[in-house]
């Protein structure tokens, strides 16, 4: 039986994400931030889309807030798609 596929209507950058696993840890960005070795500033790039996420910091959160490397990888290929796609 095939699976139907799932495409929203909307964009949901990577940071989404990772902003409900910190809800989810009770944990603030700053927390984040030190468990990552990056910045505050940093770490709210990755939470509104600005900065992507590459190979370094898709297994940084996978050690911080969880998933793999892989899920964090692909999850920012596929944002990256829609906005290519999508043109706002």
């Amino acid at each position: 039986m095939v699976q139907p596929i799932f495409i929203p209507h909307y964009i949901s950058p990577p940071g989404d994400t990772i902003a409900d696993r910190l809800d989810e840890l009770e944990w603030t960005v700053k927390q984040l931030a030190i468990t990552m070795w990056m910045t505050e500033e940093h770490v709210e790039q990755l939470i509104s889309g600005i900065s992507g996420i590459d190979a370094v910091t898709a297994y940084r959160l996978s050690l911080a807030i969880g998933s793999t490397q892989e899920f964090w990888l692909r999850r920012e290929s596929q944002y990256r798609k829609l906005l290519a796609s999508n043109p706002v």
